[in-house]
Order: structure tokens, then C-alpha cells, then sequence
């Protein structure tokens, strides 16, 4: 049985080029990983082959190195080509990654929370405000669509292969997940 203890929430903020993402990694201090728990059972995306990653990708695949620097992945997943958003699997680790940010939890606690990462465009002279805000998450199996806001503004969005994304120019929050029936 393997051990890690973290403090409760950790704020993971990369700046590349003109782009920031904030990754949120929720853990409970002194939580077990148990050799019997299988993350495979909870996302269907990791029951599928692992891929290899293109050599532009692979820079992408890295800023999971943000989180933990030893990290090893054991399996990368493309969740959207279109995102470049992929998901890679440590030892311990379940992380979401793109190009302007890394997200990562405990295996066992995205299997019941999901993993969120949001990140945005800073703002420029051009754009003087920040934008191009962009929340994408993770998901088990048993969650079909998120609830978010916008402002007032509540609203789902479906989830496709355990992987939702959602972009504005105002900031989106995350509200809960919206499981299906049992």
C-alpha cells in the first residue's frame, strides 16, 4: 500500500506564450492509494488502448510534470484532438493536460470527483481584459452532462467520452456533476 500526503488544495498556474491555466488538485491529506483499485473501472477512456503520443504532443504531455515532477506516465489518452486535451495516468495520478495547462488528482478521488482544469487568455493591449476562458474536466462514467455558470447564467453541457470543454469570453464555475440514474 502506497501513502501520499498533500495538503488539502493546490493552485497550479503555467504561463506559456500569451495563454495562464490553472489546474486545481483537490486532495485529502493522508490518503491511501490502494493496490486493489483499478482507476480503468471508473472512465471508459482509459479502458481504451493507450496512445503515443505525436512528437508535438509530447510537450503537452510534460506539463503534468508541473504537478509532480516524478511523475511517469503509464498510459496517455487523447480525450479531443480538437482541445489537444489529453489524459495521462501515473502511478498514483490521474491528470488532465493541453497546451496552456496541467490538472491532476489521486486516482481514487477523480474516480468520485472528476479532475477540472480551467485556464485563459491574459489580457493584451489588443484585448485588454482577460478572455478566451475555457473550463474542460474529466469525468467518470456515471456523469452524463455538468452544471455550470456563467454570471447568472446556469447551464449543462453533455459529456462525450468521459471529457466536457466548454469557452467564453467571462469567466465559467463549475457547480456539480449530473450523474445518470442507477
Amino acid at each position: 500500500m502506497k501513502s501520499r500526503s498533500l495538503h488539502s488544495l493546490l493552485l497550479l498556474a503555467l504561463v506559456g506564450g500569451a495563454s495562464v491555466g490553472i489546474g486545481v488538485l483537490v486532495i485529502s491529506s493522508s490518503l491511501s492509494t490502494r493496490d486493489s483499485f483499478d482507476v480503468k473501472h471508473s472512465f471508459a477512456i482509459l479502458r481504451s488502448s493507450s496512445e503515443s503520443p505525436r512528437k508535438a504532443d509530447l510537450e503537452i504531455i510534460n506539463n503534468v510534470k508541473v504537478v509532480d515532477p516524478t511523475a511517469q506516465a503509464a498510459s496517455t489518452h487523447l480525450a479531443s484532438r480538437r482541445d489537444g486535451l489529453w489524459v495521462v495516468s501515473t502511478e498514483e495520478l490521474l491528470c488532465i493536460t493541453q497546451a496552456r495547462g496541467a490538472a491532476c488528482g489521486l486516482q481514487e478521488e477523480a474516480a468520485k470527483r472528476g479532475i477540472l482544469l480551467g485556464t485563459f487568455q491574459p489580457p493584451t493591449q489588443r484585448h485588454p481584459k482577460p478572455h478566451a476562458f475555457q473550463l474542460q474536466g474529466l469525468v467518470p462514467d456515471d456523469v452524463a452532462q455538468v452544471l455550470l455558470i456563467e454570471g447568472a447564467r446556469r447551464f449543462r453541457v453533455d459529456v462525450r467520452r468521459n471529457f466536457f470543454s466548454v469557452e467564453r469570453n467571462k469567466p465559467v464555475h463549475f457547480l456539480r456533476l449530473l450523474r445518470t440514474s442507477p
